[in-house]
């Protein structure tokens, strides 16, 4: 166990992650008997979980950052404690918990701080894509696109990330995407995964490990409309490596070029319009307690 109370950890906490629960949950975490030394930093805009990870990490004292909220809050602590003899941790209270899912953290408040205190942790793998740091996943294409308008229609959650994907569909012009000598045309989108998971229990690259110094390139052909339901149920049921319409393959660094530029994303953040994307896996960069 590392502290019985709190010392050494510091929790940065998106207040509005889980549709204000994480808010919620915060004078719980301050007044529990186990946590009566540790640090709460609470953000109020984005790119304030990396300007407190920046400060917290650097300080000797501090042996555990813990992310409350979803891969976005995550994303942004992980470039500061990498290389360094900090761990992270997460609360999940995100709108996907993608890398939460994938390491089957626990939700509920309780379970998760003793989960903390506890303090075991393992090395996980981190991705460099086009000099930005992803723990989860980095998609290409439609995913992103569906990212960015997520972003933009500021409701949350699993059935608004599904109704943003079906209006964009149709209208969504597909890509060839070439790495090496090797060409896959007609993507929907192109997904560079580090986890298992997008979030809200979608595995998008089912065999993928966090550890084992690996990317999961998945290449999705872009399907008839009338397929769609069935790649849906085999993301969310596990299979989705099974499907007709998916490539798979592993890499430890490489540059994809596609044929037009199109919209990009790093663990469901939205970052512009490249027509490349050059990554590289970091192994074992963090240690992560689950």
């Amino acid at each position: 166990m590392i502290s019985s109370t709190g010392k050494g950890i510091a929790f940065i906490i998106n207040p509005g992650a889980g549709k204000g629960l994480a808010a919620k949950e915060l004078s719980k975490m301050r007044q529990h008997v186990e946590l009566r030394d540790a640090i709460f930093r609470i953000t109020t805009t984005q790119g304030d979980a990396a300007r407190f990870a920046e400060e917290l990490g650097k300080s000797d004292q501090i042996h555990t950052l813990v992310a409350v909220g979803g891969d976005g809050t995550v994303h942004e602590i992980v470039p500061s404690i990498m290389g360094s003899q900090c761990r992270l941790a997460i609360i999940p209270r995100g709108s996907g918990n993608g890398l939460s899912g994938h390491l089957g953290l626990p939700f509920g408040l309780e379970e998760a701080i003793q989960l903390i205190l506890r303090g075991n942790s393992a090395p996980m793998d981190l991705i460099r894509i086009n000099g930005q740091i992803c723990s989860n996943t980095s998609g290409f294409g439609f995913s992103a696109w569906v990212a960015d308008q997520f972003g933009r229609d500021g409701q949350r959650g699993l059935l608004s990330y599904i109704r943003l994907g079906l209006t964009g569909f149709q209208g969504y012009k597909p890509l060839t995407c070439k790495i090496g000598s090797l060409s896959f045309p007609q993507l929907l989108s192109l997904e560079i995964a580090n986890s298992s998971q997008l979030g809200n229990g979608a595995w998008i690259s089912p065999q993928s490990l966090t550890h084992d110094g690996q990317a999961e390139l998945v290449f999705l052909k872009k399907p008839g409309f009338l397929s769609v339901p069935g790649i849906l149920l085999r993301t969310f049921s596990k299979r989705l490596d099974t499907s007709d319409f998916i490539q798979i393959m592993k890499a430890q660094k490489g540059v994809i070029q596609s044929d037009f530029p199109a919209e990009w994303h790093v663990d469901g953040e939205y970052k512009g319009i490249t027509d490349r994307l050059e990554f590289e896996v970091l192994p074992h960069a963090i240690q992560v307690i689950h």
